[in-house]
């Protein structure tokens, strides 16, 4: 009965508060400022008589009545005159508050509409439309700069580069939508197995590359190896002809000893793919140490 009776008058209470919300809102505040203002100048001859009444000595009602009537014309012009300003002054004072609680209620919500249009078009610009990962200019541009990081406080960094095996027969066969789907799955699989700082992103076709920041080759292998395993297990819906559907992963480790740009190090990972594909497909392929060049450039 107790959470009952609360609950009850936490309802009423917050209609209470709605109604008396709701009728503010409703009402304009210049109309709410002159009504105040009517308030006051009927409370302000009456004060201004109740203070009399000890100057005058008038302490018995006729007393006060015979006050009233002698200067009743006074008090009605003294509540007309006052009513009348504070009114006036209530009015223009509500109108201007108004205007400018709703330009800036206006310009709130124009700056929020512009937030979410910005928010739409910065995420278009970085993401791929089809599989919804991010697009290749993006990648490049996080990867110079995970590479500058990387040689200026000598961090470990690897990348993968993965392909679809066969997708052309998918093509072929089941047509270019039944190939969306798979890509679009594909890319599903891909961002829920990887980790919270992997970057991945559709490098063009089928084939993806995938930046892991701080991460070595060995624990690059076996993540790689984890994602091969965990994608040729999934039930992408497609004919069961098609299936299983697999990918072959080629994996780089930069070098901070002889480093190397973006671009280099995404084809010493293409490299590895393409062993990975020659060797039977299927399978993770590491690339080769980075082949000797000039020493490290300054971290500055």
């Amino acid at each position: 009965m107790g959470g009952a009776g609360r609950a009850g008058s936490e309802v009423k209470d917050g209609r209470g508060a709605e109604a008396h919300g709701g009728l503010r809102e409703r009402l304009p505040r210049k109309w709410v400022f002159p009504l105040v203002g009517l308030l006051v100048s009927l409370t302000a001859p009456a004060g201004w008589f109740l203070i009399q009444i000890p100057r005058h000595g008038l302490w018995s009602w006729p007393e006060v009545a015979a006050e009233l009537s002698h200067h009743a014309l006074l008090y009605a012009y003294m509540t007309a005159g006052t009513g009348l300003a504070f009114a006036i002054a209530g009015y223009l004072l509500g109108r201007a508050f108004d205007t400018v609680v709703r330009e800036r209620h206006e310009a709130q919500a124009q700056a929020s509409i512009m937030e979410g249009l910005n928010l739409q078009l910065e995420a278009i610009s970085v993401t791929d439309d089809l599989t919804g990962l991010y697009n290749r200019r993006y990648f490049f541009e996080r990867l110079e700069e995970y590479l500058r990081a990387a040689r200026r406080h000598r961090l470990p960094l690897s990348l993968m580069m993965l392909d679809l095996d066969h997708f052309k027969r998918i093509n072929d066969t089941f047509g270019h939508p039944t190939g969306d789907r798979v890509l679009k799955a594909l890319a599903e699989v891909i961002r829920s197995g990887l980790r919270a700082s992997d970057i991945p992103a559709r490098y063009g076709g089928e084939e993806f590359l995938i930046l892991l920041p701080y991460t070595g080759e060995a624990e690059a292998t076996r993540l790689a190896e984890r994602l091969r395993r965990t994608i040729s297990g999934h039930p992408f819906s497609i004919p069961e002809s098609a299936r299983p559907v697999t990918i072959s992963i080629g994996v780089a480790e930069f070098d901070v000893d002889h480093p190397v740009d973006g671009e280099a190090l995404v084809a010493r990972a293409d490299a590895a793919l393409y062993r990975a594909k020659r060797d039977g497909r299927n399978r993770v392929a590491v690339a080769g140490p980075a082949p000797p060049g000039d020493p490290a450039p300054s971290p500055h």
